[in-house]
């Protein structure tokens, strides 16, 4: 499997999510460390890269994505060292419902429930 270079756009609750991240100007061969920091409206978390020569590894474990809640995420990665702390991207991601741990589940989006209800009721 080839790691992504990149941030996700999107990945399931419950899987597995790794990336690397290059940063000349803080290699992590140097001491900085890599940290993302990620918000929705009812769930927060960090995740602390793991230096790999000058870039960081990235890994977020099943485990701990299972326990994210739904929706739509705002992220934004630092890196610090000796007391200093640089906000270096912001960004946005999707955490997926895990189809496989639901027993039932309607993935229709709001709106195509409303149209479908008012056109039940429409059509009698």
């Amino acid at each position: 499997m080839t790691v992504p270079t990149r941030e996700p756009q999107s990945f399931t609750a419950g899987d597995t999510v790794k990336w690397t991240k290059s940063l000349p100007d803080y290699p992590a061969s140097q001491g900085w460390t890599l940290t993302y920091y990620a918000i929705q409206q009812n769930h927060k978390f960090s995740a602390v890269a793991t230096a790999s020569g000058n870039d960081f590894a990235i890994t977020i474990p099943a485990t701990t994505s299972d326990d994210f809640v739904v929706g739509h995420y705002f992220w934004e990665a630092q890196v610090t060292k000796a007391g200093e702390r640089y906000t270096i991207e912001r960004g946005t991601f999707d955490v997926l419902t895990d189809i496989a741990a639901q027993n039932n589940w309607d993935g229709r989006s709001h709106a195509r429930k409303t149209l479908d209800a008012i056109e039940a009721v429409i059509e009698g």
